[in-house]
C-alpha cells in the first residue's frame, strides 16, 4: 500500500495498529520518522529512520502480519522492521533507479503465511520466519536487460517469476529448498 509521508495515519491489517510518516521537525531530506501506533492501548511508538521516501509524498509498505513485520521501500533502500519492537531487521540497498519502473516493489505472502517474496524490477528476495532471507535472485543471472514483471507467484515449493528479455517474455522458476533455478519460455 502506499502510505503518505504528511503524517496521517494509515491502518495495518492487523486492524489494532497504524502507522504514520513524515519528515523529522527542521529535515528536508535524508530522514522519516515512522510513528506506529496501537489502537487498542493508545501507546505511540516512533523510530527516526535514515530513508528517503521512494516518492515525494509518499512510501511503499507492505505487511507480514504472522511475522510482525512491515516493509518500507524507500529511494535508496527497502527497509523491514519489526512491528513490536521497531526494530530494523532487514535493509537491502537498491541500485539507481532500482523499483521505480515495472510497477515498483511488489510483495507476496504465501497462503500458509510459511515465507514472503519482495520483488524489484531486477532481484527478488524470498524471506523465511525470522525473517531471514532463504533464497534471493538477479535478473543479471539470466541475461543482460531482463527485468521482472508483475508480481512473483508460489507456487508449490518454488516461486514463479515472470521476465522479459530482448528474446521476448520467459518465467524464471526458483526452487526454494536448493535455491536452483531455470527458466520456462513463453508462448
Amino acid at each position: 500500500m502506499r502510505v503518505s509521508t504528511d503524517g496521517t495515519p494509515t491502518m495495518l491489517v492487523d486492524g489494532r495498529h497504524s502507522v504514520a510518516l513524515r519528515r523529522p521537525e527542521g529535515v528536508s531530506v535524508g530522514a522519516l520518522l515512522l510513528q506506529l501506533f496501537d489502537e487498542e492501548t493508545g501507546e505511540v511508538d516512533e523510530i527516526e529512520l535514515a530513508l528517503d521516501p521512494s516518492e515525494p509524498d509518499a512510501c511503499e509498505l507492505f505487511e507480514w502480519p504472522e511475522e510482525r513485520l512491515i516493509v518500507l521501500g524507500g529511494a535508496d533502500r527497502i527497509l523491514g522492521l519489526d512491528t513490536s519492537t521497531l526494530r530494523i531487521e532487514f535493509s537491502f540497498g537498491l541500485m539507481l533507479k532500482e523499483g521505480t519502473t515495472y510497477g515498483g516493489l511488489r510483495w507476496t505472502v504465501r497462503d500458509d503465511a510459511g515465507c514472503a517474496a519482495l520483488a524489484t524490477e531486477q532481484r527478488v528476495w524470498v524471506l523465511v520466519p525470522g525473517p531471514r532471507i532463504r533464497v534471493s535472485w538477479t535478473t543479471l543471472a539470466f541475461e543482460l536487460w531482463t527485468q521482472t514483471v508483475g508480481a512473483p507467484r508460489f507456487v508449490g515449493a518454488g516461486l514463479e517469476i515472470d521476465v522479459r528479455h530482448h528474446r521476448g517474455d520467459s518465467t524464471v522458476t526458483l526452487d526454494l529448498a536448493t535455491g536452483a533455478w531455470g527458466i520456462r519460455e513463453s508462448g
